[in-house]
């Protein structure tokens, strides 16, 4: 009985060791009609004082395409902007743009963003979502390096680590330049924290920071403090 006793949990320690060492895919599972519900904020600083922004965004999945792309409706509500702790109005009006986009399993948009409405466009927050198309294991990073596969005319470049798991979480580490039709010579630059539900690869949480970002209604913005979590429907 001793023996039996002593060798249970080695057999439970090397089972949970096998599971960390399994490859695991971090790629989207798209589904028709799908939404995701999540409260963003961006806080930065210019010449005219601190900003904080903060936001309620809406993806959902419209259709399908081959190639596991789908066109996906983003759009936004309850946006506030303070300036120096004063509520102001959002530059470039009160109406916040729907943007529809093609996005890969992979995260990365195919096309160009057709966008209605007018307000501050912050569609390049999709790319802090860029995932590695090969399976990774716990420990382990990869070169990201994606372009575009339609007219997006944009990409993605640098390193993705599968920090950790745990109760079904994925942590990652991703260090990305990130070039698109709105960027300047150089690219931006993204260091972000993402928390992956695995069972249906849903980002619950984000954290980070950009710079060298888009200009900010004509102002240069040169880093960005970003957090987001998931409203849970």
């Amino acid at each position: 009985m001793r023996s039996v006793l002593r060798f249970v949990p080695i057999v439970l320690t090397a089972t949970a060791f096998a599971s960390t060492q399994e490859a695991i895919n971090l790629e989207r599972l798209w589904r028709v009609g799908s939404v995701e519900t999540q409260r963003v904020g961006i806080s930065f600083s210019m010449a005219m004082g601190d900003v904080d922004v903060s936001m309620i965004t809406r993806h959902k999945v419209l259709k399908l395409h081959e190639g596991d792309e789908a066109e996906v409706e983003t759009s936004v509500s309850q946006m506030k902007v303070f300036m120096n702790n004063q509520e102001v109005n959002a530059p470039g009006g009160s109406t916040p743009p729907v943007i529809t986009q093609r996005i890969c399993k992979s995260g990365m948009p195919v096309n160009r963003v057709s966008a209605s409405g007018t307000g501050i466009g912050l569609d390049f927050i999709r790319y802090a979502f860029v995932v590695s198309d090969k399976p990774l294991r716990v420990g382990e990073s990869t070169t990201i390096d994606y372009k575009s596969a339609g007219d997006a005319g944009s990409k993605v470049a640098g390193t993705l680590k599968l920090d950790s798991i745990e109760n079904g979480i994925a942590k990652l580490i991703c260090n990305y330049e990130v070039s698109t039709q709105n960027t300047s010579e150089k690219p931006m630059r993204m260091s972000v924290v993402n928390w992956l539900r695995l069972s249906d690869k849903t980002f619950i949480k984000s954290e980070g920071t950009f710079s060298n970002l888009p200009a900010f209604q004509g102002l240069q913005v040169p880093a960005a403090q970003f957090a987001m979590e998931l409203i849970e429907n």
